[in-house]
């Protein structure tokens, strides 16, 4: 049942001023409902947005961390998680990947690189859309995890509001980490966490990450440049190219 919150107005200032609510509102208006004017600053949001304890009584932020421990070494969130100093030092995270359109300001601050570096945050410029393609960055992104639980880090992956995206790259770690088919992993996820909805391009991309025993480029010349694609990945390669095409005027 979703989670029901009151914040003060204090609350939803410091939320604007940091973008959550600007980010989360007009792209997953869906897993956010006004339930009182939004003058009044009253929200309410999918699932359990809290999952560390803030380290002042007045740190709003935490409410709105969403961050959920899927493998011991793994966690899945949403973009506060990946700022919210404490919930990173309560869980022992000091890697993350990013899937997300736009760098958060946040990611800068000193304070941030001492816990994050820069050479343990991954970035990966993706969007929610129906042209999105995930599958050209599935392997970097196993990989990069891979590194960093064999230094030892915890990883979290998180997008926005930690529903589409970086579940999507979560169920495509797991699949890969366990030879594990797609119903299998998604349903190991989904147990973990209740806010886990790909959509349905993602959802297509996962069977096609199934198919092409998750590498999506075949035999090739060493340089990268001239590398392959699978047969299932060129066909959705070309659906997504149909999708872009019809909205073209």
């Amino acid at each position: 049942m979703p989670t029901t919150f009151s914040p003060s107005t204090s609350t939803y200032a410091a939320l604007m001023s940091t973008g959550a609510v600007g980010h989360l509102m007009p792209k997953h208006g869906e897993f956010c409902a006004v339930s009182a004017p939004i003058g009044k600053g009253y929200f309410r949001f999918a699932g359990d947005f809290l999952a560390a304890q803030p380290t002042r009584q007045d740190d709003d932020e935490a409410r709105f961390v969403s961050c959920s421990r899927i493998i011991p070494e793994l966690y899945l969130g949403n973009v506060v998680a990946s700022y919210h100093i404490p919930t990173l030092q309560a869980h022992d995270i000091s890697a993350v990947v990013s899937v997300i359109e736009d760098r958060n300001p946040r990611w800068e601050l000193p304070e941030y690189y001492a816990l994050i570096p820069a050479e343990n945050h991954l970035i990966v410029p993706a969007g929610d859309t129906d042209t999105q393609d995930l599958l050209v960055h599935l392997s970097q992104i196993c990989d990069f995890i891979d590194a960093q639980h064999d230094a030892g880090r915890r990883v979290l992956v998180h997008c926005i509001a930690g529903v589409s995206r970086s579940p999507t790259v979560v169920v495509a770690y797991l699949m890969r980490k366990w030879r594990k088919d797609l119903s299998k992993a998604i349903k190991y996820v989904t147990g973990k966490r209740n806010e886990v909805w790909p959509s349905p391009n993602f959802m297509e991309q996962l069977r096609v990450w199934e198919e092409v025993g998750y590498e999506v480029w075949g035999d090739a010349d060493s340089d990268a440049k001239l590398k392959t694609a699978k047969g299932p990945y060129r066909a959705y390669l070309e659906r997504k190219d149909q999708r872009a095409e019809k909205r073209l005027p």
